[in-house]
């Protein structure tokens, strides 16, 4: 019994060892290939954590750079270098939506021929047409195979896989970028995804500097406004300036016309008025002594006496229409210019004509007397100066007011030389004063050898109601 019992478990431990025997190596090989796969994992684990953190690392480098600098050019020339250093690729480009179609903006390894036949894209066109209009990725690991290829700039260029992705603006699509190998590779989704959010990095940097190069632009805007107006009022001061230093010499002049005019006056006043009177009263007294003892000489001196005070009222009124001729306040300005042309042609020899087209109409009294003034010294001037045959007023009454010119066949001048020298033309200075100061405008239209023209123009404002007589 014992010897079958001690039989019975040596079988059974025999049993047990050939199954050990058999199954061990395969549990062996089972437990081994578990470790295996176990450590292949972490390390690939470890692999992508580290591959993340160095895309973390460098979108946050990209980030900083861009964010570094406003000027455009200069963020994306830096984000492309860094795009291409992190992802190591041969190529890479950024373009920006211009309307419907993609300028090249920045590129790095692509040959002149490329950069020259593919500067800009058409919206939709080729895979990077295809990014920035459906606002998506687009990936080729082989060029030569790639459905979506519809040029081959690429291909002759010698790239063989290409990633292409959106620059976006907050929702807006405003670019691409671009990169390729020149050897085939295959884009994981990790690196597509890095590429996506580098365009969103930019997106936003490109948005910065657009708005930094419009308040750049609007500031420059805003200097040259300043600069242009600071200008205007320098020179807006110096012809105040200018101004105020003529009328302050037209005003000496005026006074010194007054007082020459008044000892005028007074001259022809002492030799022609008071002269006329003392022979008047000379001949009264003679009359008065011969009343009684010589009738016929009493008469002789009273006709002499006569014809004296005769003398003296027209004098008197030589001297009044000098002053201000009476006509002009009675029938206005055309009369009283007739007038004048008629006495004018008299006195100097020089044929003066007044021609007039228009229904004549009356002006305020300042305007009247200021455009009369106008044409006594622009004839004035005719005749100390221009060395005339001849000269003619025109005068057109019309619906925006009055035309008027006063011009001459003399020997003209240059109006910029006037205009230079001032000092010695204070009466072309006090006709244009006068003429704008009743709202007009003085215009001067003259060329060596070629005669001269004034030209007056003043606004229907000035008219009155009242009719020429």
């Amino acid at each position: 019994h014992r010897v079958l019992l001690h039989s019975a478990l040596d079988a059974h431990v025999i049993r047990e060892l050939l199954f050990f025997g058999l199954v061990g190596p395969f549990l062996a090989g089972l437990v081994l290939e578990w470790a295996l796969e176990a450590a292949l994992a972490r390390h690939q684990a470890r692999e992508e954590l580290r591959e993340r953190n160095r895309q973390l690392a460098g979108l946050n480098s990209i980030s900083e750079a861009v964010n570094q600098s406003l000027d455009l050019q200069e963020v994306l020339d830096e984000a492309l270098d860094r795009v291409m250093d992190l992802l190591q690729v041969d190529v890479g480009e950024v373009r920006l939506l211009r309307g419907s179609t993609l300028r090249l903006e920045s590129y790095r390894g692509l040959s002149p021929d490329f950069v020259g036949a593919e500067e800009v894209v058409a919206l939709g066109e080729c895979l990077c047409g295809l990014a920035a209009y459906h606002s998506r990725p687009f990936t080729a690991n082989d060029l030569r195979v790639a459905p979506a290829i519809t040029r081959r700039a690429c291909l002759d260029d010698g790239l063989r896989s290409i990633m292409c992705v959106p620059v976006i603006s907050k929702t807006r699509v405003v670019g691409v970028i671009h990169v390729g190998c020149r050897q085939p590779r295959i884009f994981s989704s990790q690196e597509e995804a890095f590429l996506a959010a580098i365009g969103r990095q930019i997106g936003m940097a490109i948005e910065n500097a657009s708005l930094y190069a419009r308040v750049k632009a609007l500031n420059q805007e805003l200097e040259a406004r300043v600069r242009e107006r600071t200008v205007e009022l320098d020179r807006a001061r110096q012809e105040i300036a200018q101004k105020a230093q003529q009328l302050q010499k037209l005003l000496a002049e005026t006074v010194q016309i007054q007082e020459r005019e008044r000892a005028r006056i007074a001259h022809d006043m002492h030799n022609g008025v008071i002269q006329l009177i003392a022979g008047a009263l000379y001949e009264v007294q003679a009359a008065k002594d011969a009343a009684t003892a010589n009738p016929d000489r009493m008469h002789a001196c009273l006709e002499a006496a006569l014809e004296l005070i005769q003398q003296i009222e027209a004098e008197t009124r030589r001297t009044i229409y000098d002053l201000r001729p009476p006509i002009l306040d009675a029938r206005g300005l055309i009369p009283a210019l007739r007038q004048y042309a008629s006495r004018y042609q008299d006195l100097t020899g020089i044929p003066c004509s007044l021609h007039v087209s228009g229904t004549p109409r009356r002006l305020t009294s300042d305007a009247e007397v200021a455009i009369y003034r106008v044409v006594q010294e622009a004839l004035h001037n005719v005749q100390c100066h221009a060395r005339a045959t001849a000269a003619e007023v025109l005068v057109r009454f019309g619906p925006r007011g009055l035309w008027l010119m006063i011009r001459d066949d003399g020997q003209g001048f240059d109006p910029q030389a006037v205009t230079r020298n001032t000092d010695r033309h204070l009466g072309l200075i006090g006709m244009r004063e006068r003429i704008q100061s009743i709202g007009g405008q003085f215009d001067i239209e003259a060329e060596p050898g070629q005669g001269t023209s004034i030209v007056i123009r003043v606004p229907a404002r000035a008219f009155t109601q009242e009719e020429v007589r």
